[in-house]
């Protein structure tokens, strides 16, 4: 290792003299270049400023002078030319908004007023009547037709889930027949058959059931519809129409016209009736009820004797000790009770952690 690193200082060691004078050659030179260059500089900037004294100055001084005698002048020119015109133009301008714009602007106004109170003619006498026309005849009539094609739309749906839950039974107990053979249960297996035999004809009979239905319901509003029954979209229930006779005019004596129509269609109330403002003036049929006594009241007359009746009870109830049985008869179907006990089991397991009817 140390001979090696001798390599590299014996060459500096034996020459240094010949190093040292290449090395004050190559300073000498380098101080008379800066020392040129200096000189140069000096004499450069010096030259500059020689020039910028004796041209570029006197030209700035001119361009200054010549732009404030400029701006001197165009301000002789501007207040005795322009600033004139321009006084007379705000005259002009002034006249201008006077006797033409502003009555343009007025005309526009009134107009745009004819225009708000035609609108408001129009909305009053034409559309608002229009609206209120279709409010009290068209939409009465619209209803039934939605009732019906909703009626029409849950059969169809009842009676294909129906089906499905058929044909899903029918497939559960053809695997449990598949089943049954293959371990020779062949009585097993004979259930097994009876019982899709029976789920493919319910799930028939529900799919036909269901088309009936639907038939049926929308033949019946469409009947409706065109026999113009009244009361239709508010009850909930159509309104029985009889036809009576107009040849004995007794009834009718408080208006001689009666006595000229043959036959009319009044809708008898014997069974109930709401009779909303929308269906406005009519003639309906009273007492056709010979089982028990009609009641035709307004609707707060009959709020103010429920009303009494509660009261009377409530004090009765009082003076015994304040208990009160109501009993309430509620008849469901069985798929309305099943839906009811799921619910309920439900929320018993969300509440207890189990199952209300899991024992």
């Amino acid at each position: 290792f140390v001979y090696n690193r001798q390599v590299f200082i014996q060459p500096f060691v034996e020459n240094k003299e010949a190093f040292r004078t290449a090395l004050e050659g190559y300073l000498g030179v380098l101080s008379e270049v800066t020392e040129t260059i200096k000189h140069g500089i000096d004499n450069t900037f010096d030259k500059l400023n020689e020039v910028y004294n004796q041209h570029f100055k006197p030209f700035f001084n001119s361009v200054a002078q010549g732009l404030s005698d400029l701006t001197a002048q165009f301000m002789e020119f501007w207040n005795g030319n322009v600033q004139p015109m321009l006084d007379e133009w705000a005259v002009k301008f002034d006249t201008l908004w006077q006797e033409h714009v502003q009555p343009c602007l007025d005309k526009i106004s009134e107009a745009l007023g004819q225009v708000a109170d035609a609108a408001k003619e129009l909305w009053e006498d034409v559309l608002q009547p229009a609206v209120s026309w279709a409010i009290d005849n068209i939409l009465p009539k619209l209803l039934p037709i939605f009732d019906t094609l909703f009626d029409v739309i849950t059969t169809v749906i009842g009676a294909a889930l129906d089906a499905i839950g058929n044909l899903i039974s029918a497939v559960a107990n053809l695997i449990t027949f598949v089943v049954k053979v293959i371990k020779g249960d062949w009585k097993g297996a004979w259930e097994s058959a009876k019982s899709i035999v029976k789920n493919v004809i319910d799930a028939i009979m529900s799919l036909i059931k269901g088309l009936i239905g639907s038939i049926g319901r929308l033949a019946s509003g469409i009947g409706s519809l065109f026999s113009g029954a009244s009361g239709s979209g508010t009850s909930g229930k159509s309104t029985r129409t009889t036809t009576y006779s107009m040849q004995s005019p007794s009834p009718y004596a408080i208006n001689p016209a009666f006595s000229a129509l043959q036959t009319a269609d009044f809708p008898a109330y014997a069974t109930g009736q709401v009779i909303p403002t929308s269906m406005k003036q009519h003639l309906a049929w009273l007492g056709d009820n010979k089982k028990e006594t009609e009641v035709v009241s307004p609707l707060s007359t009959i709020e103010e004797s429920v009303i009494n009746a509660m009261a009377k009870v409530n004090a009765s109830n009082n003076s015994n000790g304040g208990t009160v049985k109501i009993e309430i008869p509620v008849i469901l179907n069985d798929r309305e009770i099943g839906r009811a006990m799921q619910q309920f089991s439900s929320e018993y397991f969300k509440q207890n952690g189990k199952y209300a009817f899991s024992g």
